[in-house]
Parts: C-alpha cells; structure tokens; sequence
C-alpha cells in the first residue's frame, strides 16, 4: 500500500479515480426508447470514476498506476486528469486545474448562423447589385421593368444576412469550446 496526499491549486477539489475508460472505439452502446421513435443505440464515452476525497485530503491505495480525476467544487468546467504511480510511502500530489469546457448549443447555433448569415449577405449583394446595374427596361408589351425592387429587396436580405453573420460570430468567439491542461508537481516524502 502507498499513501498519496492530495491537495489543488486556489480551491477544493473532488479527487475520482477512473476506473474503466470507454472511448468512441469502444463497442459499448446505450440504448434509449424514446417516445414514438423506436430504441435508438447511442455510444457511451468517457470515464467511469469512483469518488476518493475532497482536497486536501490522504488516501491509502494499492502500489501501481492510476489516474485520478480533479474536478473544482465550484465550477465543472475547471477539471484534469492525473496519471500517477502509487507506490510504497508518502507521495505529495499538488495539482493546478485544467479546464475543459466541450462545444455548446451556444457555439454550433453561432457556427450555423455564420454560415447561414454569410450565404444570406452574398445573395443580398448580389440581388442588389443587380437593382442598381438595371437601369429599367420596357419590353415589347410596354411593360417597364422596376429595378427599385431588386434594391429594396437586396437590401433587406442583405441587412439579414450581416446581422445573422455578425450574431454568429459574437455567439462563436463566447462560447468556444476550451481545453487547458492541469499542471501537477508531485514529490515522495523521505522516511526517517
């Protein structure tokens, strides 16, 4: 048995060990019976963990390797994972935490609002320019064409368009998808 001393940077943290890590290459799956649609199969990411402590704290363990997740008590956001060798004795562990912060409905509406602002503002452009390079035209029915109307509505598309982009942008540049490393020092106690 070995004996880690566990302590974070700033604030408290819960300490978990992980104790089976299931990737997307993984041939687990989780199936769902949603109303009206069927089962549907959904794979399951990411480690399972079991609660050790909350820093700073000591935990007796096993010698070997493991790796131990930190997550802040006050923000989910702010957590990392550890790799880490137990081995016989004391081991002080400090850890900084990280950050991951995965993609939100905020960023991918922001993404679509982009792109959707960005076709918009393009054909707004050009329905506008086209307005203003007619200068209007009678056929030979003695009907005038309106170039008025390609202005009006290029413009209104247009105003669309940029105001869709501008707002995806702004959605986009906060609410970015983040992923900051913890920092860790770790260091053996010596015996007398």
């Amino acid at each position: 048995m070995g004996r880690l001393l566990l302590d974070s940077e700033r604030e408290p943290a819960k300490v978990s060990r992980v104790t089976e890590s299931m990737g997307p290459d993984s041939n687990e799956v989780l199936l769902v019976r949603p109303r009206y649609l069927g089962t549907m199969a959904y794979p399951i990411h990411g480690p399972k963990t079991e609660l050790l402590c909350i820093t700073p704290c000591a935990i007796d363990l096993r010698t070997g390797a493991l790796t131990l997740v930190f997550t802040s008590t006050r923000d989910p956001e702010r957590t990392s994972k550890v790799d880490v060798a137990v081995a016989t004795g004391s081991t002080v562990l400090r850890h900084e935490l990280g950050k991951e912060k995965p993609y939100s409905a905020a960023y991918v509406g922001g993404l679509l609002s982009t792109f959707g602002g960005a076709g918009l503002t393009v054909l707004g452009a050009a329905t506008l320019g086209l307005g203003l390079a007619d200068a209007g035209k009678i056929d030979k029915d003695g009907n005038v064409s309106d170039p008025s109307i390609f202005v009006a509505a290029g413009a209104v598309i247009g105003t669309a368009g940029l105001t869709a982009l501008i707002t995806g942008i702004v959605l986009m540049a906060t609410n970015r998808p983040e992923k900051r490393p913890g920092a860790t020092t770790t260091f053996r106690l010596q015996t007398p």
